[in-house]
C-alpha cells in the first residue's frame, strides 16, 4: 500500500506532494508515551535490534531468512556505528543506525563513492543513516518519526556536519517533506540488492537544518510542524549520552556487545576480506570470534533507510 502511495504522489507538484505526506503522517502522543529511545549497549539490545531489522528485511524481500533470525553487516560491528533502539518496556520495537565515517568508510561508498569522496574533499564530517526498521505491529504511530530525531539529534551531539542516506526514489518525498534534505546522488542500482533495487543518495546539512526548518515552518508550536518537532519539543523518553566522547568512552561494555553478534552470523565474519577483518581486529581487538565458514552462501546486504 504505502508502495501505491508513493508511486501515486510522484504525479501532484511537489508542494502538494509534501503537504499530503506530513497530513497523512500521524504521531501519537498517547502511544508514544511508553516508548523510549537509546543507544544500543548491551548484548541483548544488539541482537534484539539486529532481530527487528531481519524481520524487516526478510517482510521486504531484500533478503532470504537466516536460521538466527538476525541482520548484521560489518558496518553495525564498527566502534564508529551508534545502534539506537526503541523500546516498549523491555521490548525492542525499532531500530536506526547512525555509520559515522571511519576508515573502513560508509554503506553507501559501494554504490555512491564519487558522491561521499566530494564531500569529504570538502572536509565534511559525515555519517550514514541506515538500517531504519521498526516492527510491524508498532507501525503507524510514530514511532519512525521518533528514530529519525533522535538520530538527527545524536549526529549534532557527534558534531557531524552532513547525513547521507540512501532511500528508494518513491520514498524521497517522505524524508523532503520534514527535514531539509536534498540530493546529491542520482538514481543508480544499490549495490548489494536486487537488479530491482534502485536507490538516490540524500544529504542532510545537520548545523543548517534548524534555521532551514524555521524560515520553512514558521515556529508554531504543534506536532505538525517540523521545525518544532525536530528543534523544539523535548521528548521524555529520549535517553541521550551523558557527554559527546561517548562513543570513546562507550568500547568496552560495546565490545562484549558486539563479540556477541558476530558469534550469532559467523558467516559474516568469514566473509570479510582480509583487509576487512584486519581493521576490525584493530579497533575491536578481543571482539571478533574465530572465522568459520559458511555452510551455504550468504548475502551481506547494505544498511538502507528505507522506512
Amino acid at each position: 500500500m504505502r508502495h501505491l502511495v508513493r508511486q501515486g504522489l510522484r504525479w501532484l507538484p511537489q508542494e502538494v506532494q509534501e503537504r499530503l505526506v506530513r497530513s497523512l503522517s500521524r504521531i501519537d502522543s498517547a502511544s508514544l508515551a511508553c516508548v523510549s529511545i537509546k543507544v544500543a549497549e548491551s548484548p541483548a539490545e544488539l541482537e534484539a535490534a539486529a532481530r527487528v531489522l531481519h524481520e524487516g528485511y526478510v517482510h521486504r524481500g531484500l533478503i532470504s531468512p537466516h536460521s538466527e533470525g538476525v541482520q548484521v553487516t560489518p558496518h553495525l560491528l564498527l566502534p564508529s556505528t551508534v545502534i539506537l533502539v526503541a523500546k516498549v518496556a523491555d521490548e525492542v520495537v525499532g531500530t536506526v543506525s547512525l555509520h559515522v565515517d571511519s576508515p573502513q568508510g560508509l554503506p553507501l561508498d559501494k554504490t555512491f563513492a564519487d558522491v561521499v569522496g566530494k564531500l569529504r574533499a570538502q572536509g565534511r564530517r559525515l555519517a550514514e543513516v541506515g538500517a531504519l526498521c521498526i516492527a510491524r505491529r508498532h507501525r503507524s504511530v510514530g514511532v519512525v518519526q521518533m528514530l529519525n530525531k533522535m538520530v538527527y539529534r545524536t549526529s549534532g551531539l557527534l558534531g557531524v556536519d552532513d547525513m547521507v542516506m540512501t532511500v528508494h526514489p518513491d520514498a524521497e518525498v517522505m524524508y523532503r517533506s520534514f527535514l531539509p534534505t536534498e540530493r546529491v546522488g542520482e538514481r543508480r542500482r544499490y549495490q548489494g540488492l536486487s537488479e530491482k533495487a534502485l536507490a538516490i543518495c540524500l544529504r542532510l546539512r545537520v548545523k543548517d537544518a534548524p534555521r532551514e526548518l524555521l524560515q520553512r515552518f514558521g515556529s508554531r508550536p504543534s506536532n505538525a510542524n517540523p521545525y518544532h518537532f525536530y528543534c523544539v519539543r523535548e521528548e521524555p523518553g529520549f535517553q541521550f549520552p551523558a557527554e559527546p566522547d561517548f562513543l570513546e568512552r562507550f568500547q568496552g561494555p560495546r565490545a562484549r556487545a558486539v563479540a556477541h553478534l558476530a558469534r550469532l552470523r559467523p558467516d559474516v565474519i568469514a566473509a570479510l576480506g582480509p583487509g576487512e577483518r584486519a581493521h576490525l581486529n584493530s579497533v575491536l581487538p578481543f571482539a571478533l570470534p574465530h572465522p568459520v565458514a559458511p555452510s551455504r552462501p550468504s548475502r551481506s546486504v547494505p544498511a538502507l533507510a528505507y522506512s
